[in-house]
């Protein structure tokens, strides 16, 4: 029954209006029709709303199964407590991006089961920046690594060694795929997929320290390309083909992807080098003075060649 000053129409039981369940039925009816496949809401809806719903659809279409699947998300909890304007810890998303980029926010959405309630706090998104960070780092290594071997192709003998190293990194992403698959069909589970990214990754960076000239480099691209696939699917980066994060990590200066490669290239050629020779330095026991030398060398005449 509708209370005074509410709309009202005529029916046999006197006069009203209809409730927010009656609504909802009739909309997606109008739309969907007599079945619906997928029907998405919050946990807190599924008894009574959705219950309702079933019932009332499936009485007038006079059908057993008006949806098919229902997918009933977590809440998100601010600070513990769940997001409600009436609680006053409601945040817009363009709030959030004025403290925390896409990419992290878009990690803890990762890091958290879709049917279970997300945590938005200072510690969980702690987390979350220290996995983007580490996956960050992790292309940009790599992907240095990559444009330089392609530069240096010509010097090398062409010939792949396949040692124990590199057949335990192949077995390792072999690994990390099947977890990823497996978990994506066990209910869109990505905390357990980030894992399994962040195990291969970790496994990766280990097999690097090897040294330049001890990795091979294609196996190393295999994991990349496979690490950059899955972080798309993800919606981490919106670039079709492109290894790690993309043009998409670069600043909108408006600088196209080949200009910045042109310009950072020698830097990181620069740098890699300098890596390679302090660990050679630190493996044999090199001297300090031999370490300041080449710290006041890439100081002095390396780097300010590049400008």
């Amino acid at each position: 029954m509708s209370k005074p000053g509410e709309p009202r129409w005529p029916s046999p039981w006197g006069e009203g209006r209809p409730g927010w369940h009656i609504e909802c039925s009739v909309m997606a009816s109008e739309i969907l029709g007599a079945q619906i496949d997928v029907h998405v809401g919050g946990i807190d809806l599924a008894f009574p709303h959705h219950d309702n719903e079933l019932c009332q659809s499936e009485a007038h279409f006079e059908n057993h199964q008006w949806v098919n699947y229902f997918m009933h998300a977590g809440h998100l909890n601010i600070e513990g407590l769940k997001m409600s304007k009436s609680l006053k810890n409601f945040i817009t998303i363009k709030e959030a991006l004025n403290k925390y980029s896409s990419r992290q926010i878009r990690t803890l959405f990762l890091l958290s089961q879709w049917n279970k309630p997300l945590f938005f706090d200072a510690k969980s998104m702690e987390e979350a920046i220290v996995i983007e960070k580490s996956l960050s780092n992790f292309f940009a290594n790599t992907t240095a690594l990559l444009r330089e071997f392609r530069l240096r192709q010509s010097e090398s003998d062409a010939c792949r060694h396949t040692l124990a190293p590199e057949l335990d990194l192949l077995e390792a992403l072999k690994d990390a795929k099947s977890q990823v698959h497996s978990a994506l069909l066990d209910s869109f589970d990505t905390p357990t997929a980030m894992r399994a990214i962040q195990e291969i990754v970790s496994r990766t960076n280990t097999y690097l320290q090897r040294g330049r000239d001890n990795i091979d480099l294609q196996i190393v691209q295999t994991v990349v390309e496979y690490v950059s696939r899955i972080m798309r699917m993800f919606g981490m980066s919106n670039e079709s083909s492109a290894l790690g994060w993309g043009s998409s990590a670069a600043s909108s200066d408006g600088q196209g992807a080949a200009d910045r490669e042109s310009i950072l290239l020698p830097v990181a050629r620069v740098l890699s080098d300098f890596r390679d020779v302090v660990r050679e330095l630190a493996l044999s026991g090199g001297d300090k003075q031999a370490l300041l030398k080449l710290c006041d060398k890439i100081r002095d005449s390396d780097l300010p060649e590049l400008g």
